[in-house]
């Protein structure tokens, strides 16, 4: 509609995708004659024909009984309350009908698009009044569209299922809806590409917008790039995610061309790797005359005894090193004489696990199984052996399939995830190319017996196979291939592949889905695409690359931290955040020891005090007269030192900070950052929060249960209100004895033997130090404290007095956040988990934690980029 407009900008369709890490609805209830609530995501007093569409659903007495509403503009926190409910909690279905709406539609209204917000990332079912044609056609199979009076119809269908029936249709539609509404996919139908943000919009940015930290176009980046052949795209889909994901582990910028296409800022020390045949080598040119490190992807198999292959390889003589799909191919490609002259340097990058990608159902458990054995390809050169396998087993003749028009990522779901196909499980196979016309009893002797002879190696779609969840039953591979795929896949004789499918069927189904769920762990865990870059040893190629520029840049960047180095442990965690977040950028860690250390400043130098002592700010003042970007990090509560307590602005005294010596405040708490940007007169505020550590003390996983204390790190008396509440906890019978307070922990030895001490297992708390044993109606302003870190980078759980909004929605899933009166009750849920379901929620928070606060993630959410200056 936008662009049809007269004198609009161009319009780009961007609808909100699939978001990872939202909350989940939990399982419908079994209870018997109990029926879900029918929500409406939005306001029925928002216009007055929504609102005539909401009483006229009102009017219906068997629908009236289960209405509801959630208002749109819920908060995170409330809204995961509201979607994840408790296991027990009342299901739901969801309701979305226009502003606009229509009682009775005529047909003549324009139909709006349709609005989801984040509900369908949490598997909700959702019913819409009717949308826009192009709206329904994309939404397809994932909502269900109607007119407002066939609403009460098409809710009774849903309510009425099983329970069970129910969990399958929202599990079918969330897989849908993760596969065709991925951002990444989202981005791409959209035509978004990084040359629709041009430098020129910098300069009509508003002051504060320049103020900025700038990243120049120069940071380290991983071009990927192949052919722009259509049907290229998606067959190479699961390499190019790999390399994305695994690249961006190691901490680079990745850009990813779905076509051919010039990277005009790509420069030296940059990586360009291009995946499949060649197609336009005048960009591999170009890029490699500039300087840029070139990369081919090879996806053809490789055998020893076809010399011209060499031959068809000569564009490969361009490039710096080949990656290949195989192990085998990576052997053979060194064992070829013909091929001297190409890249000696060659790396074994298999496809990997994908999160993201359309998983088979689980086997059947009645009389619907009847199974497949797939070969998904096209049988050219394989036509002779796939004949033969068919005269000599009826049992292939019945049961095998073929599958060559799965072109697209929709194709490929529907077809795996059921479609018209739905009665029948999966189990695939793979035979290579090429196949002899008439079978040659030496040849296949001389294939699987012969060390010598030429092997091949597993094909690319092997991955795109095991990442739907399915068994895969391979024709014999080059040994190093079959190694690699040890326990994930089955490598047989040719002519022995039925046996293995009949005894795969012959299973019964749980003991199959057993055999199923281990081969799955395995290569979720074998081919991580992080652990993939790791063992081809791809930082050493960054590295040369990386190296390469720098003996280009005229100058290195240094970090100063300046402090009381006598107060290291106090901020030990705050100091290893900053220096390995600055190591990512590039930055060389300078700690300030004397004058001597300000001599080596000069511009676009960072230097950053950490702490409350201000005696240092004559030494910050040199720096920012070099011109270096000063920064205070401050660490104390914001609240704290508020002239006001009672107003939410909360503006704290800042005579000791000298403010005008910094160029920006950095700070560990969500909350504090957004209390001083508030504050006029103070500089740009980052909330900078201390993060996972790698080299820490950590509690050693335990096998049998020990007893738990709740188990309070700090200073009580620093306050009347924290002396309070720790008076007040102590005197609940129940809680009594487990309580335990420490102050004295001054060392890293002192917290080392607290940690690992076997006799206890403690449980951490977290009081504010203007506690409050009741909140009544004023929102949390505190922020959690620098010390959550060090306790989380231990393993530990841990437990907090209600915070910030802001501050509990980046911890949420880590730390638990309840009211005063509500310690007692958090406490007693995590002591009473059994040894296991404790160690699984140790792990739980653990893995969350190591993402979300990795420094490398928390600068880019700070935005803190490679480059510094005070505009």
């Amino acid at each position: 509609t936008i662009s049809t407009c007269r004198n609009a900008p161009k319009a780009r369709h961007l609808p909100v995708g699939f978001l990872n890490r939202s909350p989940r609805m939990h399982s419908p209830t079994k209870q018997s004659g109990s029926m879900p609530q029918l929500v409406l995501f939005g306001k029925e007093g928002l216009g007055a024909s929504l609102s005539l569409c909401w009483q006229h659903l009102q009017q219906s007495t068997l629908l009236s009984r289960h209405l509801g509403v959630v208002d749109e503009g819920l908060n995170e926190h409330n809204f995961r309350s509201h979607i994840e409910g408790s296991e027990g909690g009342e299901d739901k279905i969801f309701l979305s009908i226009h502003n606009q709406c229509e009682v009775s539609a005529n047909g003549k209204t324009a139909r709006p698009s349709l609005k989801t917000g984040p509900l369908l990332s949490t598997g909700a079912l959702l019913i819409s009044e009717r949308c826009h044609p192009k709206e329904e056609k994309l939404w397809e199979g994932i909502v269900d569209f109607v007119e407002v009076g066939r609403i009460e119809e098409t809710y009774l269908k849903i309510a009425r299922m099983s329970s069970e029936d129910r969990i399958m249709l929202s599990q079918k539609r969330l897989e849908m809806f993760k596969s065709r509404f991925s951002p990444l996919l989202l981005m791409k139908r959209a035509n978004i590409v990084p040359e629709l943000i041009r430098s020129e919009t910098m300069k009509s940015e508003s002051d504060h917008m320049q103020r900025e930290i700038v990243l120049p176009h120069h940071v380290q980046t991983v071009y990927i790039m192949h052919t722009a052949y259509s049907i290229y795209v998606f067959m190479l889909r699961m390499i190019v995610m790999t390399l994305i994901e695994g690249l961006k582990s190691l901490g680079l910028r990745v850009r990813y061309f779905e076509k051919p296409l010039n990277p005009p800022e790509a420069e030296r020390g940059d990586i360009f790797i291009w995946v499949g045949i060649y197609d336009d080598e005048f960009i591999i040119k170009d890029l490699k005359r500039r300087g840029v490190y070139i990369v081919h992807y090879n996806t053809e198999p490789f055998d020893r005894y076809d010399t011209n292959q060499c031959s068809k390889a000569d564009p490969w003589r361009m490039a710096h090193e080949v990656w290949s799909y195989g192990a085998g191919n990576v052997e053979e490609i060194k064992a070829i004489p013909e091929c001297r002259g190409l890249p000696r340097t060659t790396r074994y990058v298999p496809a990997g696990y994908i999160a993201e990608w359309p998983r088979a159902p689980p086997f059947f458990e009645d009389g619907r199984n009847d199974t497949r054995l797939i070969f998904m390809g096209n049988d050219y050169s394989r036509w002779a052996c796939l004949a033969r396998m068919k005269e000599a087993s009826k049992t292939f003749r019945e049961k095998f399939s073929r599958v060559h028009n799965l072109w697209n990522a929709y194709e490929f779901s529907r077809y795996i995830e059921g479609g018209a196909d739905a009665k029948n499980n999966k189990i695939f196979m793979s035979i290579h190319r090429p196949c002899p016309l008439e079978k040659d009893e030496q040849f296949q002797l001389q294939r699987y017996q012969d060390p010598t002879a030429p092997q091949w190696s597993l094909e690319p779609r092997a991955s795109v196979v095991l990442n739907t969840k399915s068994f895969l039953i391979s024709e014999r591979c080059h040994p190093k291939d079959e190694e690699s795929w040890k326990g994930i896949v089955d490598f047989v004789e040719q002519e022995k592949i039925i046996n293995v499918y009949e005894r795969l069927v012959g299973m019964g189904v749980s003991e199959r889905q057993q055999l199923l769920d281990e081969r799955w762990k395995l290569f979720r865990t074998r081919f991580n695409p992080a652990q993939i870059m790791q063992r081809a040893g791809v930082q050493e190629l960054i590295d040369v690359a990386k190296n390469d520029r720098v003996k280009t840049e005229t100058t290195t960047r240094n970090a100063f931290i300046v402090m009381e180095w006598s107060n290291y442990y106090l901020y030990k965690m705050i100091i290893e955040t900053l220096v390995e977040g600055f190591r990512y950028l590039g930055y060389r860690i300078i700690p300030y020891i004397d004058r001597s250390t300000i001599r080596q400043a000069k511009a676009h130098d960072v230097a950053i005090w950490v702490g409350t002592r201000h005696f240092y700010h004559e030494t910050m003042r040199k720096f920012k007269d070099a011109g270096v970007f000063t920064v205070l990090y401050q660490t104390e509560p914001v609240n704290s030192v508020s002239v006001d307590p009672r107003n939410p602005q909360l503006c704290p005294n800042t005579t000791l900070w000298e403010v005008a010596t910094y160029d920006e405040i950095w700070d560990y708490g969500a909350g504090n950052a957004e209390a001083l940007n508030h504050c006029p007169g103070l500089p740009k505020a980052r909330h900078v929060p201390a993060g996972y550590v790698k080299q820490w003390h950590q509690i050693p996983p335990r096998k049998e249960k020990v007893p738990t204390r709740l188990l309070f790190l700090g200073l009580r008396g620093v306050n009347k209100g924290r002396e309070e509440c720790w008076r007040l906890l102590t005197k609940r019978i129940k809680l009594q004895k487990h309580l335990l307070n420490l102050y004295e922990i001054w060392d890293e030895e002192s917290f080392k033997n607290l940690v690992t001490d076997d006799s206890f297992e403690d449980i951490h708390l977290s009081i504010h130090q203007n506690c409050k044993p009741v909140r009544g109606d004023v929102e949390p302003q505190w922020s959690l404290e620098p010390r959550v870190s060090q306790i989380l980078n231990t393993r530990s759980l841990f437990i907090s007095q209600r915070c910030h909004h802001l501050d509990e929605a980046l911890w949420n899933g880590i730390v638990d956040f309840v009211d005063f009166q509500e310690i007692e009750t958090a406490y007693f849920r995590l002591a009473n988990l059994s040894a296991s379901e404790r160690e699984a929620e140790f792990q739980r928070r653990w893995e969350i934690f190591k993402v979300r606060f990795h420094p490398r993630a928390i600068f880019r959410r700070a935005g803190i980029r490679l480059e510094m200056r005070n505009e």
